[in-house]
């Protein structure tokens, strides 16, 4: 047959549709077969590594995966911004968004301006050398979809001009690995004041990582992943143990912990036959 002829899923608990009209990752697949005019049968296999809402971006992942494996079983002829745009649709499907914050880092890597626009518009920006991340996962979900209906659809003036003037200054502090101007302008005037309220405990945790040395720290996406910016492995790992032993004493919690530098390749093919 052609098109998207079988979907299986594992690692999900069975909470991933395997129909291909709901599936990130076929309609990502389906995105490069369209564009492409294939009539190619096409059978998917999605082993989920990222927990589901986890604010990890999961879905996007698994969109930007399937662009990019349908490209190569294709030939390999779509640049990046077609496989972005591919990943986009299931990212729609998948998360509810339309826009490539979540899609561009994973299929480019490293830290990435997306400009909105159609196609959008993915500009690198450098990662300094010895920056690591420090990501804890706390034992509950925030449901994607209600994290982004509570934002609501206006922005104060003075939370607007306070992100603007935050996310020009991160951009500069990434451009020159200037610590200090990082430090200062990670912060999110505008979501992650009221995302927060749906993670118990965010505001303890978020103190730990600062406390334990952490550059910055915030909620990942809706949440409930906490992530700390941190310079060099040693004080990561610090950040970690911190964040998790609050989520622990302070919300009675599990969590997993992942430390790690930042993958500056994106999205690639690790096996092919």
């Amino acid at each position: 047959g052609s098109g998207i002829v079988a979907v299986s899923v594992s690692g999900d608990g069975g909470r991933v549709p395997t129909d291909p009209e709901r599936n990130a990752a076929a309609l990502a697949v389906q995105g490069v077969l369209d564009r492409t005019g294939s009539e190619t049968g096409v059978a998917i296999e999605v082993r989920k590594g990222i927990p589901l809402a986890s604010g990890l971006g999961g879905s996007a992942a698994s969109a930007v995966a399937g662009a990019v494996a349908a490209d190569k079983l294709l030939g390999g002829g779509l640049d990046r911004t077609a496989l972005l745009e591919c990943a986009m649709i299931g990212e729609r499907k998948g998360s509810g968004a339309d826009h490539a914050d979540n899609a561009a880092p994973s299929l480019a890597g490293g830290f990435v301006l997306v400009l909105p626009g159609r196609p959008p518009k993915m500009v690198a920006l450098p990662t300094p050398d010895d920056l690591v991340v420090a990501i804890v996962h706390p034992a509950m979900e925030v449901e994607t979809r209600r994290a982004r209906k509570i934002l609501g659809d206006t922005i104060a003036l003075e939370a607007g001009v306070e992100q603007w003037g935050n996310a020009a200054g991160l951009v500069a502090g990434l451009m020159r690995s200037d610590w200090a101007l990082i430090a200062r302008c990670m912060r999110d005037a505008v979501a992650e004041p009221v995302r927060a309220k749906l993670v118990p405990g965010f505001e303890g945790v978020r103190d730990r990582a600062l406390a334990a040395g952490a550059v910055a720290a915030g909620l990942s996406g809706s949440g409930p992943t906490i992530f700390a910016i941190c310079r060099g492995r040693q004080s990561a790992e610090a950040a970690a143990r911190d964040m998790a032993g609050a989520f622990r004493d302070d919300v009675g919690v599990g969590s997993d912990i992942v430390v790690s530098s930042v993958n500056r390749d994106g999205a690639r093919i690790l096996e092919c036959g």
